[in-house]
């Protein structure tokens, strides 16, 4: 059961990391709509993908112990 889990917490996060460094990517796009703020945003974005993308190394680790 605990495989499961584990893949299925490795598709979700995988998923949200891919979205939130795609969003992370546009800065100067961005800028033109919403001005200066958009380049600390995309930062935040980045952070936030950066979270994903550990808890997706985590979880493969997990996938090592309990294929």
């Amino acid at each position: 059961m605990i495989e499961w889990i584990n893949f299925l917490i490795l598709i979700i996060s995988t998923a949200l990391m891919a979205f939130f460094y795609i969003k992370s990517v546009g800065p100067a796009k961005l800028e033109e709509k919403i001005g200066e703020i958009a380049y600390k945003r995309c930062g935040n974005y980045r952070i936030i993908a950066s979270f994903f993308e550990l808890i997706t190394i985590i979880n493969f680790i997990f996938y090592f112990f309990f294929p």
